[in-house]
């Protein structure tokens, strides 16, 4: 762990997979994540998994001061998914789930979208589509509020 306790393994290889799908870059993404798949074990992809999610809540977040609607999930997937599209080979509804499921929000069926490794990859491909200019320095900004909600989910003092 690193001095803000975010896994100091999980975090740069996390990070080098957004910045390859900022980047429109398909083949190194999925380089990375099968490496990131093969170099960290079950809980530090847990962690990564939350890491991510958090990236994507605060990315969505941010411009719009509060937490999106169903309607505005539908919309900015609708938006992002030509650059999405990109980086994965899935459907705008697999963007939509990957939004749905960090908010915790249902689908229109009303059936919660499950965890799996298929939505760890469009969570993580959506955040990086989402990041700002220059990409790096948008992950480095972002890195002691991704360890600030890290420790108070983890119920750890705050660093």
């Amino acid at each position: 762990m690193m001095p803000d306790g975010l896994d100091d393994e999980v975090w740069p290889r996390l990070a080098d997979i957004m910045i390859a799908a900022n980047r429109g870059d398909p083949d190194t993404m999925l380089k990375l994540v099968r490496s990131y798949d093969a170099a960290t074990s079950h809980d530090q992809q847990l962690a990564g998994a939350a890491y991510a999610a958090y990236v994507l809540r605060y990315r969505v977040i941010e411009p719009l001061r509060r937490m999106p609607t169903a309607e505005e999930i539908v919309e900015l997937a609708a938006r992002i998914y030509p650059k999405y599209s990109r980086v994965i080979r899935e459907p705008v509804s697999s963007l939509e789930d990957a939004l749905r499921a960090v908010f915790t929000m249902p689908r229109p069926n009303g059936t919660q979208v499950a965890p799996s490794a298929r939505l760890f990859i469009c969570v993580t491909a959506a955040a990086g589509v989402l990041l700002k200019d220059p990409p790096a320095a948008d992950l480095a900004s972002m890195r002691p509020r991704v360890a600030r909600w890290n420790a108070r989910d983890a119920g750890q003092p705050e660093r």
